[in-house]
């Protein structure tokens, strides 16, 4: 169990660092020219938001929540 959570909190990780590094810097992070708009794209389009419903769902459960 410990696995899945280890796994939602990097994935979880990932996409905000990916954002903040993007808005740190300004607009050049969301321009095609630099290699920082790339770093949001794969977390973002590897989210499925039923997955991780469903993972936090089972850690709730888990903790006991």
């Amino acid at each position: 169990m410990m696995r899945r959570f280890v796994k939602l909190f990097v994935s979880e990780s990932l996409v905000k660092t990916a954002l903040d590094s993007a808005q740190v810097h300004g607009g050049y992070g969301f321009m095609v020219d630099y290699e920082v708009e790339r770093a949001p794209r794969m977390p973002l389009a590897a989210r499925s938001p039923g997955h991780l419903r469903e993972q936090r769902n089972l850690i709730a459960r888990w903790l006991g929540l």
